[in-house]
């Protein structure tokens, strides 16, 4: 039985966006090339441009892209009304969860960091829809239960998001430098997810 024509149109959609995430991280907007997308997606220049109209709208496409897979997790992780608040497992889990999502999103997290670096700063978008709320909610529900001033626990939640992102970025090689112990990749990202999780607490200051 054929594949559905629009189904064929997402996953030629998708494969586009992948390739042009990578690409974006790997180089930065100002030298992307719409060619060498077209090349990793395999598919012509004249597709790309059917699918997404020129590089600034593909760019765009594939940041707003990372603000939806956040905000998946986002939801995922933040207790639903009713549901029992259990801060130390919530706190855990959410640490463990980020984590792991940083290591296995390199292209977006790449690209986020890419923007600091061509730019300066974060993307003004990305600042109003990922950063604020997270510092913001997050930060509002652990303020009551840590020992720092108020406002502190945000640069404790800054500290430990960079520290996620800088270890999800390191190669293997490094990893098993900074780790210190044999292992194989996994057994490395291990040790560090538990390192973050252990950390999490006294960094945040907080009691429970």
């Amino acid at each position: 039985m054929a594949r559905p024509v629009q189904a064929d149109a997402q996953a030629t959609r998708a494969r586009i966006l992948a390739a042009a995430c990578h690409h974006f991280a790997e180089v930065g907007a100002g030298h992307a090339r719409m060619r060498e997308i077209a090349r990793a997606a395999s598919v012509s220049q004249a597709c790309v441009h059917h699918y997404f109209g020129s590089k600034a709208a593909l760019y765009r496409a594939c940041v707003d892209a990372t603000y939806a897979e956040v905000e998946s997790l986002r939801q995922e992780l933040w207790p639903q009304p009713g549901e029992p608040l259990g801060l130390a497992s919530l706190l855990e889990n959410g640490v463990r969860r980020a984590f792991r999502f940083a290591c296995s999103h390199q292209d977006s997290i790449r690209l986020n960091m890419r923007t600091i670096l061509d730019t300066g700063e974060l993307d003004a978008a990305w600042r109003e829809k990922v950063l604020q709320p997270f510092l913001g909610g997050v930060g509002e529900l652990l303020e009551s239960f840590s020992r720092l001033p108020r406002g502190r626990v945000r640069l404790g939640l800054h500290s430990l998001q960079a520290l996620m992102i800088r270890y999800a970025l390191v190669e293997p090689a490094e990893l098993a430098v900074v780790v210190g112990v044999p292992g194989d990749p996994e057994q490395q990202r291990q040790a560090v997810e538990d390192h973050l999780v252990a950390i999490a607490r006294p960094l945040l200051g907080l009691d429970f």
